[in-house]
This record gives structure tokens, C-alpha cells and sequence, in this order.
């Protein structure tokens, strides 16, 4: 599989097949997926950032224990910072998988002969999968797409999401290690009868943003290469 994705590719391929207007319903959300990557990555490393100068600076004078326990303007301020960019690089991961359903429901033309057409709110990477799971030419397109959205990891970035989105915002805790350091941890959260425990954030992460990361690409090239046949 190519380490990269040409997306100018996959624009001229669905010009070729299907003309200009085929091609203008994909060519922002081509280039939302490289956006929400790249929102994605700094959103994290900014959440990083912040909470490290933060400790790094507050344990000059404090101890671990007192600098995140203490309920100070500081504190507070930080700790706001840090979770409005915990809540964006989760926002832009979870986007992803729908953001594909869209370049793959009309750069494979399922528009022009489905009956009854998606309307485009409803355009999302369960109903794209549904549409797409008997066709032979798009199995290897099903597969990744799948892995995407229905991975265990995700539902429980998901859980995040939606819950912060139409429940409320559960704030994110701040434990101290025994090394003396301190870490962000992301609290359990339970939704859609689903329970999910509590984690570092971090470790949550940084493996899912490499794992989104690498199916995207692959995903890509798996387009492209359906795209090229015909």
C-alpha cells in the first residue's frame, strides 16, 4: 500500500467517470480529511503542551499533589485549555469515517442510480456501509471503512464525543505519578448502554490518531484503486 494518498488523483479519476459536478459534491471533503488530520494532530499536541509548561512551571514553588488539586485561576484556566483541545482532536478523529462516507457515496456515483437517494444530513458512514456491503468491486473500500467506524477504540471515542456533544462535558482529571510527574487522565464514561473505562490521555490518544491515520491513507488508495478500473 503507497505510504501516501494522492487526492488530486481521486478528483481526476471521478472527473474522467463522471464530469465536473460529480466532482465538485467531493472536492471539499478530499480536502477536509487532510484538514481534520492535521486539526486533529494539533489540537493534541497543543493539549500536550499546555498541561507540560503548566507543570513544568507550577512545580517550581508547588508540589505535584497541590499544583493540580489547588483551586486556583491558573488551575482553572489551564485546565479549560487543555480539554478544549482534548474535545477538538477528538471532535476532528470522529469526523473522519462520515467525511469518507461522503467522498465515497458520490465519487463512486451511489447518487446517480440510488433508489431512494440519501438525503445529505443523512449521508454517514453506517448507512455509506450499508449501501456498499454487497458490492464486490468496493470490498476492500467496505473493509477499511469499517475498521474505521465500528473499531472498539473509536465507539469509545464516539462515547466521548456524543456525550460531550448532546449530554455534558465530563472534565478531565489530573493524577499525579509516583515519579513525582503528573498526567491528564480521561474520565469512564458510560453512553449508549455502553461502559467505557477511565484512561490516560495519551494513552487513548496518540494510538488511535496513528491507527485513524494509517486506515485513511490506506482507505484513499483503496478508492483510488477502484477508481482507476474503471
Amino acid at each position: 500500500m503507497n505510504p501516501t494518498w494522492n487526492i488530486k488523483d481521486t478528483e481526476n479519476h471521478i472527473l474522467r467517470i463522471y464530469g465536473e459536478k460529480q466532482k465538485t459534491l467531493i472536492h471539499h471533503s478530499l480536502q477536509s480529511i487532510e484538514l481534520k488530520t492535521s486539526y486533529a494532530a494539533y489540537h493534541y499536541h497543543e493539549a500536550e503542551n499546555i498541561f507540560a509548561n503548566f507543570i513544568q512551571e507550577e512545580s517550581k514553588t508547588k508540589h505535584p499533589i497541590r499544583l493540580i488539586t489547588e483551586d486556583t485561576q491558573e488551575n482553572d484556566e489551564c485546565r479549560i485549555m487543555v480539554e478544549a483541545n482534548f474535545l477538538g482532536c477528538l471532535s476532528n478523529m470522529h469526523a473522519i469515517p462520515d467525511t469518507f462516507a461522503h467522498i465515497i457515496y458520490y465519487g463512486f456515483g451511489l447518487n446517480l442510480d440510488d433508489k431512494p437517494k440519501l438525503k445529505e444530513r443523512l449521508i454517514n458512514a453506517s448507512r455509506v456501509l450499508t449501501k456498499i456491503e454487497s458490492l464486490e468491486e468496493l470490498k476492500a473500500v467496505y473493509a477499511l471503512l469499517k475498521d474505521i467506524n465500528e473499531n472498539d477504540r473509536f465507539k469509545h471515542l464516539s462515547a466521548i464525543v456524543n456525550h460531550s456533544k448532546h449530554r455534558y462535558v465530563k472534565r478531565l482529571g489530573w493524577v499525579p505519578l509516583d515519579n513525582g510527574t503528573n498526567k491528564i487522565s480521561i474520565p469512564a464514561y458510560r453512553y449508549d448502554n455502553c461502559n467505557y473505562q477511565e484512561i490516560g490521555f495519551k494513552e487513548f490518544i496518540e494510538p488511535e490518531f496513528n491507527r485513524i491515520s494509517k486506515l485513511t491513507l490506506e482507505l484513499g488508495n483503496a478508492i483510488n484503486q477502484v477508481l482507476v478500473t474503471r
